[in-house]
């Protein structure tokens, strides 16, 4: 004697189209980079002012060409940065997605968390 089992994916599917949107990724990354620019190193802003978020590919991007130097903290692939300027922003250093994470990850969660839940009531469309 067999069994037929199915299934109704469709709450899934607007969970997955929810956390995909650009209703629920814009607000994130927005937060993101605001939260992170404490912890970006600043001379004379450039780094910061000239950052970007990118929904479609779920990025922020920084656009200074030193950016991902001053970002892994290595010049060249071989040559560490000692010192970051931290006079505007005293907590300032490589990694600072990572300050941010451990800073602000909560927060972020609930950004997402907000976002996800309006979006997936509205069908994620």
């Amino acid at each position: 004697m067999g069994i037929k089992v199915s299934t109704n994916l469709s709450a899934l599917n607007n969970i997955k189209n929810a956390a995909e949107s650009v209703r629920v990724v814009s607000p994130a990354l927005s937060q993101m980079e605001m939260d992170m620019q404490r912890f970006v190193p600043y001379r004379q802003g450039n780094l910061t002012r000239d950052s970007y978020v990118n929904t479609q590919n779920k990025q922020i991007v920084y656009k200074m060409p030193y950016a991902k130097a001053q970002f892994y903290g290595v010049v060249g692939g071989k040559y560490p940065i000692e010192n970051y300027t931290t006079t505007t922003h005293p907590q300032a250093g490589k990694r600072w997605d990572l300050r941010g994470k451990a800073t602000f990850g909560d927060d972020w969660k609930q950004v997402i968390a907000n976002s996800l839940m309006k979006e997936a009531k509205h069908g994620g469309s």
